[in-house]
């Protein structure tokens, strides 16, 4: 095991020891369904194929969408609130019926006048100083993120909430993904003196600053639409801004709000910094995407959302820069909750499957010279998919 991309060290398994499907190819290799192996006795499955992902964790996902218990992250340190350490049961249920509820495509739409006035507001300070790039990047990710959930802009990245959220990420990273040896050997959480015990004790000690003090922010907040529209706002308030909620649906969306910040900061961040990357190696993508634009919009004003239909190719280099460098390599484990048997193999109760989303979308089968940035691959699938569309 590494901590190291880990998805490339799946795809190197499964090459030598998985099952293969027959007939495909994956980097001058047979394609692997994927690979099981036990870590201290934990068994852990890695899906490398699509197929494999689509048949157990969407067609079987009553009998793999358990999550893990993680002594340390989960129990000492408190994280068990967070939407990736949900267990299986009427809270995971709660929890996606009001995510499905805040985040359906009516919800999204209200946001785009927030996108937009964050978008030029990045511009304008890349047009300023272009060499701090990474520091609007994460401006642009943080604002985005904190104006779509508590309906709060931010002007800078030394903003206190930006500065807790991003500290908060990175110590429920490190407790999720440890390897903490407390989650193997349970026992060891009674046995004084041990490191992991003031680590543990320190980070219980900032869920305050963590979850409690934005969510207090966002009630503070004056009425006003961006709040209202916000992700707890359309959850906690009615139209005219009053709280019409439970206590269990407001501790809950408390939570889901925190979840919400580092995989949308962090992907936000990743895939601006891949298009920049993408742009410099393929000239010839930009020159094309610049005519797009150009013939479409002129140079008198930016692209709108409106604008979208009618720049298609704009869209094609979007796909193609989530899926060069695939911002979420793979997915956080699923925990099996019963055995299962699967193309001639059994998976025992409490399995860890773990989705390599790069090994999918750089699948030679699927996408043809994976390793290459090339949108058009998706102007053949936007036109496939018309033809078959009623």
């Amino acid at each position: 095991m590494t901590s190291h991309e880990l998805w490339r060290r799946a795809i190197q398994w499964g090459t030598q020891y998985g099952q293969c499907l027959a007939g495909a190819a994956h980097f001058g290799h047979s394609l692997t369904t994927g690979i099981y192996l036990r870590v201290l006795n934990t068994p852990f499955v890695f899906l490398n194929s699509a197929e494999a992902v689509m048949d157990l964790l969407h067609k079987r996902g009553a009998l793999y969408s358990d999550r893990a218990h993680l002594t340390f992250g989960g129990e000492m340190c408190g994280f068990d609130d967070l939407v990736p350490l949900t267990k299986y049961g009427e809270r995971f249920k709660l929890e996606r019926k009001l995510m499905n509820q805040a985040l359906g495509l009516s919800a999204v739409e209200k946001w785009q006048p927030l996108v937009e006035r964050e978008t030029h507001l990045l511009l304008q300070h890349l047009t300023k100083s272009p060499e701090a790039f990474a520091h609007h990047s994460k401006r642009f990710a943080a604002s985005l993120i904190f104006s779509t959930i508590y309906g709060y802009h931010i002007a800078e990245n030394d903003d206190p909430y930006v500065k807790d959220s991003e500290e908060f990420m990175e110590a429920s990273a490190k407790a999720m993904t440890g390897p903490w040896v407390v989650d193997f050997f349970t026992w060891l959480r009674w046995v004084p003196g041990l490191t992991f015990h003031k680590t543990a004790a320190q980070w219980r000690a900032k869920l305050d600053d963590w979850v409690d003090k934005p969510y207090r922010m966002f009630k503070a907040l004056p009425d006003s639409t961006a709040k209202r529209i916000s992700f707890c706002g359309n959850l906690l308030l009615d139209d005219d801004g009053k709280f019409v909620c439970d206590a269990e649906t407001e501790y809950r969306v408390k939570w889901l709000a925190t979840s919400m910040y580092g995989p949308g900061s962090d992907t936000t961040v990743i895939t601006l910094s891949m298009l920049v990357l993408s742009m410099c190696h393929y000239p010839e993508v930009l020159r094309k995407a610049q005519r797009q634009v150009d013939s479409v919009l002129g140079t008198e004003r930016l692209p709108s959302f409106q604008d979208r239909p009618r720049l298609p190719y704009i869209d094609c280099i979007i796909k193609e820069v989530l899926r060069w460098e695939t911002p979420v390599p793979m997915t956080p484990p699923h925990r099996l909750i019963q055995d299962d048997r699967y193309r001639g193999y059994d998976l025992p109760e409490g399995s860890f499957c773990i989705a390599n989303m790069w090994a999918i979308l750089h699948d030679e089968t699927l996408y043809p010279d994976p390793l290459a940035f090339s949108p058009e691959r998706f102007e053949k699938t936007d036109e496939a998919d018309k033809a078959s569309d009623p």
